[in-house]
């Protein structure tokens, strides 16, 4: 017998609903549907699930608008050495922020995807940021700021070793790139 919600839905079924939802139809219903569930739903699990789509939005907002800033700071930092006569010009910029939107969102469908499948048979995907934020969260344990701060200064550090060493490797293509068009225009 399956577990059903005060909506006589049953618990998987609307946590399935919701990845979908979030997936598909954006920010609004989402928020909507899981608003519901933490303010009406006694189930712990169900309102873990609600938590969890709602972080797993904001994360995947975040990044997609970190990847849309990337095009808009190199402009500002061309703009700002045009003044002094400089420029910079790193023309497969648009290639990379392109594949990065495309791999997010692929990544995003894919993760939403297997929750909601999962979510059919009240199971779930370990997502390893994201849950470790929600089980401090359903525990009581975050009841501060502070505590959630801590967890996402962790989290941020590896990212920032991953981009430096990222930015490391870009700035080494651009200058081999750049040597081989001068080495190219002596000849």
């Amino acid at each position: 017998m399956q577990r059903k919600s005060t909506l006589g839905i049953p618990y998987g079924v609307l946590a399935a609903a919701m990845y979908i939802l979030c997936l598909y139809s954006g920010a609004l219903a989402t928020l909507l549907v899981a608003g519901y569930v933490l303010l009406k739903e006694k189930d712990e699990w169900m309102k873990t699930q609600a938590v969890k789509v709602v972080l797993l939005m904001l994360v995947f907002a975040v990044c997609a608008f970190v990847i849309d800033l990337i095009p808009d700071a190199i402009s500002v930092v061309s703009s700002f050495l045009a003044i002094f006569g400089g420029s910079l010009s790193i023309p497969f910029v648009s290639s990379i922020t392109r594949f990065l939107s495309v791999a997010l969102s692929f990544l995003k469908t894919l993760i939403f995807l297997g929750l909601a499948y999962k979510s059919l048979s009240e199971k779930t995907i370990k997502v390893p940021f994201v849950d470790s934020i929600v089980s401090k969260v359903a525990s009581g344990e975050a009841t501060e700021l502070k505590d959630l701060s801590n967890d996402f200064k962790e989290d941020l550090g590896a990212v920032k070793e991953t981009l430096g060493k990222a930015k490391e490797d870009i700035v080494n293509a651009v200058d081999k790139a750049s040597n081989k068009a001068d080495e190219t225009t002596e000849k």
